[in-house]
């Protein structure tokens, strides 16, 4: 998965370093205070039927898949030990700064769902590249050109969407398209 599009791998990787320390750091000053009991966020999300603290942890989680995702891209031999050591630091040296800049607060919890988070990335990195790595290896010498179909099925339905045209468009501009996106898609 690292050899075809390593460079763009490693500048979403630090795309998602960058919207991370956005989201954790860049706000106003609060208190900076720290929670240092266990799953009391997942305790009280149950307790009492919040929504809002459900949104927090979901929301830490969804924030540190990509991270987990491209880095496990960019790994040589990608491992989930590295992978969730790598998350496991990166979110502790960010609730101890929320801490020290008074940024907010520094919870256990969020170490944990961080971690989580980061282990979901690599999971569905190691998941999409065996799925793909495998048709690639099943069909070696049997396809010359991969095409994208979803576009055809979604051109049908959707012009806008699919190929780019009005939703007005005649049939016949609608195949014209699709045609236009085959041949690009041999072609590259």
């Amino acid at each position: 998965m690292y050899h075809n599009h390593k460079y763009a791998y490693r500048f979403l990787f630090l795309l998602s370093i960058a919207a991370i320390l956005y989201a954790t750091l860049y706000r106003e000053a609060g208190k900076g205070d720290i929670e240092l009991r266990l799953f009391w966020t997942i305790k009280r999300a149950w307790s009492e039927h919040s929504g809002y603290y459900w949104y927090l942890i979901l929301g830490n989680i969804a924030l540190f898949m990509p991270f987990g995702f491209f880095l496990t891209a960019i790994l040589q031999k990608p491992d989930w030990k590295k992978a969730a050591m790598v998350g496991f630091v990166f979110s502790a040296a960010i609730e101890v700064s929320q801490v020290l800049l008074d940024r907010g607060l520094g919870e256990f919890d969020d170490v944990l769902h961080n971690t989580w988070g980061s282990l979901m990335g690599y999971c569905a990195a190691v998941i999409l590249g065996y799925l793909f790595g495998q048709q690639k290896e099943r069909y070696k010498g049997k396809v010359k050109y991969w095409l994208t179909f979803n576009e055809i099925n979604m051109s049908l339905h959707a012009p806008m969407t699919g190929v780019g045209l009005p939703a007005d468009s005649s049939k016949a501009e609608v195949y014209q398209a699709i045609h236009h996106q085959l041949v690009a898609s041999a072609l590259a």
